[in-house]
This record gives structure tokens, sequence and C-alpha cells, in this order.
């Protein structure tokens, strides 16, 4: 009976923090849309670097300064979750989720110029605590980095980070 209350709630809680923001966050599943705007353009400008390498640093130093990743404001500020739109929260020190943190980043990088949406490869996981979280791998020549600004983590990918895009 207990082992049965415990996959009862490993089901519900795989559900309620996996599944169901899967299917009702935007950036989770879907295309992404890429903001083009002359305030977005400006800023990508100031972080563009004398290569992909240096712009990419650059680019998640931003991201990591103005956007903070307090784990407790992820179900208190559930809000934030359904950000769409970059303009409107670029340059502005705040809480951001994950997913809305790598959408100001891969925004910045397209708006630089040097990156192509297809220099970018979005990962969505479960992380340690059971929650959706998204990531992206970015392809800077023959080499590809792991940039996920929520958990600060800017390193090149391991060999089982697979950046294959299947031809549809």
């Amino acid at each position: 009976m207990v082992l049965l209350w415990i996959l009862i709630f490993l089901v519900f809680y795989f559900f309620l923090f996996f599944v169901l923001p899967l299917i009702l966050l935007p950036g989770f599943i879907g295309k992404r849309e890429i903001e083009k705007s002359p305030k977005l353009s400006l800023i990508a400008k100031k972080l563009r670097g004398r290569n992909k390498e240096e712009t990419l640093k650059n680019v998640f130093n931003y991201v990591q300064k103005t956007y903070s990743s307090e784990r407790p404001f992820l179900l208190i500020l559930l809000h934030k979750h359904f950000y769409r739109r970059i303009t409107r929260l670029i340059g502005k020190k705040q809480f951001l989720p994950c997913h809305i943190q790598s959408l100001v980043l891969i925004t910045l990088l397209v708006n630089t110029g040097q990156f192509s949406k297809e220099d970018l490869k979005r990962k969505t996981q479960m992380s340690l605590f059971g929650f959706i979280h998204q990531y992206y791998l970015i392809k800077i020549g023959r080499i590809i980095f792991k940039a996920d600004p929520f958990y600060n983590i800017l390193r090149l990918a391991k060999p089982t980070e697979d950046f294959y895009i299947p031809k549809i």
C-alpha cells in the first residue's frame, strides 16, 4: 500500500513539474521566434566580439549579470514563465526562469549577426529536483558549447550531448 502511494506521488510529481510545463509553457515545444528590434540590435552590437567564441562569452556574461536564477522564485513568480517578448525584458535586472534566460541568450546571439538558428540546438531535460529544464548547445565551427545561463554553465559539450538535427 505504501509503495502504491509512493508511485502515485511520483507520477503526480512528474506530471505536475515536467509534462504540464512542457505542454503549457512557451518555448519548450515548437518553434521559437527570434525577435529583432533596434533595442536588441544595439545591445547585441555592444556584446559582439572579434570572433564567435568571444561573442558567446560576452552574451553569456551579460545574461548572467542581468538575470538571476534563485530557485524559490520558480514557483513564486509563475507569470515570468509565460514571457515571450524579449524586447520588454532586455536590460532590466530581474529573475527569469531557465527557458526565458535561454531565449534571451539565443536572441542576442542571433542579433549579433554572427550566429544563425542552425548554430543553436535546444535541449530539454529533467533537472536534479525533477523540474523541467532547458539549455542550448551552440556550434562554433567544429566545436560545440553547452550554454546554460540558469545554472551558470558555459563549457565544451560532452560527446554524449549530441548536436545532430534530423532533416524533416
